[in-house]
Order: C-alpha cells, then sequence, then structure tokens
C-alpha cells in the first residue's frame, strides 16, 4: 500500500491530529523561545493556531503564517507568503512531525532550505 491509501484525509482544523501537532510544534520551539526572549510570554503572545481553508490547513505561529497542511496528504509546506504554499519546501508529514522530540531545532519553522546540492562531479 502506498501513503495515499493510509493516510485518512483532514476534514478541518479541529481534527485531533492537528491539535496533536499544534501542541507538539509549540512546545518545539519553547526553550529557544524562552532563551532568546525572557520578557515575552511564550504562551500567550506566540499561540500556535490552524485555520480552515479549501484544500490546506494554515498553519499560524502567533500572528504569521508559517506554514501549510494538505489536507487530503497530511504534508506539511512551507509558505512563500500568507496562504501560499511553497511545494517545493516540503517540511515532512503531520504524523512524523508530531513525534519529533521537544528541543529538536530547525525543522518545526520549515524557515531553512535544504541546503543546494553540489553539482555532479564537483569536489566541494
Amino acid at each position: 500500500m502506498n501513503d495515499a491509501t493510509i493516510f485518512k484525509p483532514i476534514t478541518d482544523a479541529t481534527d485531533p491530529r492537528i491539535i496533536d501537532f499544534l501542541a507538539a510544534w509549540h512546545e518545539n520551539g519553547r526553550a529557544s523561545f524562552e532563551k532568546s526572549y525572557p520578557n515575552l510570554n511564550y504562551d500567550r503572545d506566540y499561540v500556535k493556531t490552524a485555520h480552515n481553508r479549501r484544500k490546506y490547513i494554515g498553519l499560524d505561529d502567533g500572528n504569521s503564517g508559517s506554514m501549510m497542511l494538505e489536507k487530503t496528504t497530511g504534508k506539511v509546506y512551507g509558505i512563500k507568503g500568507y496562504g501560499q504554499i511553497h511545494r517545493g519546501h516540503l517540511c515532512g508529514d503531520i504524523e512524523a512531525l508530531t513525534g519529533v522530540p521537544p528541543g529538536t531545532t530547525g525543522w518545526f519553522a520549515c524557515d531553512d532550505a535544504p541546503p543546494p546540492r553540489a553539482p555532479r562531479g564537483s569536489t566541494g
């Protein structure tokens, strides 16, 4: 079986998988945020939210868009601009991302694209 036949599509932002993802994403960013901004309240100021769209669920960090989840596949993508999916920037699938241990850096924000590959035959 392939992933498309196993994955049960997500219908809206209240799906338990979305709620679990938002909680994991929030906790994953806590240590870094509190270290960088000790005078701000992470739980109040940087709430993670999900918003229904036709084909995607928008995933916001505080007042900013951050990622988009494709409802039919569970794939999470970075964005080009608010509400504009960046298909070339796949962050992962919702189950795998939800299972990443707190404190793992870099992957939740999906801000850093993977490094470009070296051309074939290059030595560096």
